[in-house]
């Protein structure tokens, strides 16, 4: 847990020192989904974390990490069904991608 308090902090830094106006739109993403694994990880929120993660997707389509990230996301907020829908929607763009059929795993587990 001491790593992620560390990242978490250094995420935090990062976020105040740019103002967001030095990260890219996949950097940007990425940061909400590093941040949202540190809340989750160290138990700060499940719905901080799931915004987060909800977040990182929409600022950056086109990566298999995020589009999974959408999944957790919908998942720790308890909508199954939309995170199936996610997920599905998700392994049709990145077939490839063990991220992707993780939480489809998960998905389809929860949802029956």
């Amino acid at each position: 847990a001491c790593k992620f308090k560390d990242a978490k902090e250094e995420l935090d830094r990062i976020r105040h020192d740019t103002a967001d106006q030095t990260l890219d739109a996949h950097q940007h993403a990425r940061w909400f989904a590093m941040h949202g694994s540190c809340v989750w990880t160290l138990g700060d929120g499940e719905q901080a974390a799931a915004d987060d993660f909800i977040k990182a997707a929409d600022l950056y389509e086109d990566d298999d990490n995020l589009a999974a990230a959408r999944v957790r996301g919908l998942l720790l907020k308890s909508m199954v069904a939309d995170a199936m829908a996610a997920a599905q929607n998700a392994l049709r763009r990145f077939p490839n991608s063990l991220a992707v059929w993780g939480f489809w795993v998960n998905a389809r587990t929860l949802g029956g």
